[in-house]
C-alpha cells in the first residue's frame, strides 16, 4: 500500500488553504499540521474535509500579499489515507499572491 501523496494548494478567502491529495485522506485535525508565516506560528482555527481528497486549514488570522507560508506535518498527526497508510508530508512553502487582499 502506497501513503496519500500531496498534489497542491489553494487558497480560499484570505484565511484557509486547501491541500489537495491524490486520495481519500481521514483524521486531518487542528493538531494534524502547523503554519507559519515567516518564522511565527500561526494560530489553526479548524481543520476540516472539504472533499475526501481535500483537506482545509482556516487560520486565525487572514494572510496577506507576499507572506511566505510554510505549512508542515506534525509529529502527532494521523492523518493517513482509508488504508490507514500514514500522510508523510514534506514541508510545504509558497508566498501569497499579490491579489490576496480584497
Amino acid at each position: 500500500n502506497i501513503a496519500p501523496n500531496y498534489q497542491y494548494h489553494n487558497i480560499t478567502g484570505t484565511d484557509t488553504i486547501t491541500l489537495s491529495f491524490n486520495e481519500a485522506v481521514k483524521n486531518a485535525l487542528n493538531h494534524s499540521f502547523e503554519v507559519k508565516v515567516g518564522d511565527l506560528a500561526v494560530p489553526i482555527s479548524q481543520v476540516y474535509s472539504t472533499t475526501n481528497e481535500q483537506v482545509a486549514i482556516r487560520l486565525a488570522q487572514p494572510l496577506k500579499s507576499n507572506q511566505v507560508v510554510t505549512i508542515t506535518q506534525t509529529a502527532t498527526s494521523t492523518v493517513s489515507d482509508y488504508a490507514n497508510n500514514k500522510l508523510v508530508l514534506s514541508p510545504i512553502q509558497f508566498t501569497v499572491p499579490t491579489n490576496i487582499n480584497y
